[in-house]
């Protein structure tokens, strides 16, 4: 966890500010107990689970244990009372055969809401076109995924991102910078992000503008 995030978080919320929370759910017990405590700050909390079972999502994450850290997050928030849960999976190549049984696993786990995510090409690695779907295969897949919910009587909320709906999103990376996405691996600008450059990012964001996706912006694949 980035050690300032705690205090970010509850002054965040303080002031009136939606949050939520990305993780892994693998974590140490002192964040896992924090979280636990103060789950309720985050308007949702975003679990990412990306193999169809827990071996595969493991050896995805390259981390021994990491299905069985996050299972165990999903149960004990949900048992203290919050399921304001959502599982996110970035839909890759490789998993989308075995479609059925991920439909399975992130049943199990019982979420609210699971948001498939289309593999963005921003920072990609020399293996991204293996695992990485056109649109039309990825839209596929989502159709059948949802068809499946619907035909289990399953009350997730099925979501879906496209490559297109994550560009126009400012990053800010570990090495300070500040990218702002666009369709390809080309991110549109960089900047420092250093008080000497505020200046020229508020420009910047008037012009280029902030795309955010939300569960309200025509992107949701289940019925209301």
């Amino acid at each position: 966890m980035f050690s300032g995030l705690r205090d970010a978080a509850l002054a965040l919320h303080d002031a009136g500010i939606a949050l939520t929370l990305t993780t892994s759910g693998f974590g140490t017990e002192s964040n896992v107990t924090w979280l636990l405590q103060n789950a309720s700050v985050f308007a949702r909390i975003i679990i990412s689970v990306d193999g169809p079972v827990p071996a595969a999502h493991d050896l995805l994450r390259r981390m021994p244990g990491s299905f069985e850290s996050l299972a165990s997050l999903i149960s004990r928030l949900q048992a203290k009372g919050y399921d304001r849960i959502r599982v996110n999976t970035v839909l890759v190549a490789p998993v989308l055969p075995r479609y059925l049984e991920l439909v399975q696993t992130i049943s199990d786990l019982k979420p609210i809401e699971w948001c498939l995510i289309q593999p963005h090409p921003a920072n990609k690695k020399p293996t991204f076109e293996l695992y990485s779907l056109r649109d039309e295969s990825f839209i596929k897949g989502v159709s059948q995924i949802a068809t499946v919910l619907e035909e289990s009587g399953s009350p997730i909320r099925l979501l879906r991102r496209t490559v297109s709906d994550y560009s126009g999103y400012w990053v800010l990376y570990p090495d300070g910078m500040l990218r702002h996405h666009s369709n390809t691996e080309e991110d549109q600008e960089a900047f420092a992000f250093r008080r000497d450059r505020l200046a020229a990012i508020s420009t910047a964001v008037r012009r280029l503008g902030v795309t955010v996706p939300t569960s309200g912006s025509g992107h949701s694949v289940s019925k209301e």
